[in-house]
């Protein structure tokens, strides 16, 4: 669309289709990654034990105790016996509850220092630190399917645009995402009134828009445009609302749109 109207020469910005850029999605790859690394060395180093070391049945005699932001945290301190001496180990982890004396411990030392021990702990123990590692996995997958989605979408776009039919609407509003448990807004979207192929005036909503976007979307409740919309002839619920093409603002214009947002906000207070 060549015909549209123009904010300015000097060209500030204009609204932007959300993206998973390659960029996020190696970022978030390898914080996952990073993540998957920590969790297994730490649970590596909660649970290895040398099969050189030698694993002895010991008992907890005490409890360390720390205090906590709230609570009082305690670690059972576990004796063992090699070659009638009496050595101990701290229980390598904290709980709120106090561990009882006399509880039988497994624990293994190295032959060659006695006094060198790790406990040997259950899956009862360790369980904490499994999510570690599965959370890395989680985040390295979504930051994958996010960027996959996001090509997916740009494919069907681009289809739309070869073979869609094309409409010509005009900018009537806009709508918010929310989460269901918060109600906090999430993503907006800009609203477009176009006549389809069978003359009947609707609504479009487009792909959510960037966060930099709702301000220059602001505008368009004072300053219509036009914006096309590409429609499957197939299918009229599979459209794309075409929001790279809409004209950009001016410098001056932001300048006043940021004024008077933030006179807006002296006012509510």
């Amino acid at each position: 669309m060549n015909d549209k109207q123009s904010f300015g020469s000097t060209i500030f910005g204009r609204p932007r289709r959300q993206r998973f850029s390659l960029g996020g999605m190696l970022f978030t790859v390898v914080f996952g990654v990073v993540f998957v690394g920590i969790g297994t060395w730490v649970l590596t180093q909660a649970t290895q034990i040398s099969p050189d070391w030698v694993r002895v049945q010991g008992e907890v005699t005490d409890a360390q105790s720390s205090r906590g932001d709230s609570t009082i945290q305690y670690s059972p301190v576990i004796s063992y016996e090699v070659d009638g001496m009496i050595y101990e180990v701290l229980g390598g982890y904290t709980s709120s509850t106090r561990p009882a004396i006399g509880q039988a411990y497994e624990v293994a030392y190295n032959p060659a220092d006695p006094s060198n021990a790790k406990p040997i702990h259950t899956l009862g123990v360790t369980w904490w630190l499994w999510p570690f590692p599965i959370l890395g996995v989680l985040i390295a997958f979504a930051g994958v399917w996010a960027y996959m989605k996001g090509l997916r979408r740009g494919s069907v776009i681009n289809h739309l645009k070869a073979t869609g039919l094309k409409v010509e609407g005009v900018a009537v509003g806009t709508e918010s995402s929310t989460m269901r448990r918060t109600g906090q807004a999430t993503a907006l979207r800009l609203v477009v009134a176009a006549t389809d192929n069978q003359g009947t005036v609707r609504q479009y909503v487009s792909d959510p828009l960037d966060g930099a976007s709702s301000l220059l979307v602001e505008d368009f409740k004072t300053n219509p445009v036009a914006v096309d919309v590409y429609i499957d002839p197939q299918d009229p619920e599979r459209y794309y609302v075409d929001i790279d093409d809409i004209p950009q603002l001016s410098t001056d214009r932001i300048k006043q749109l940021l004024e008077q947002a933030k006179n807006g906000v002296k006012q509510s207070k």
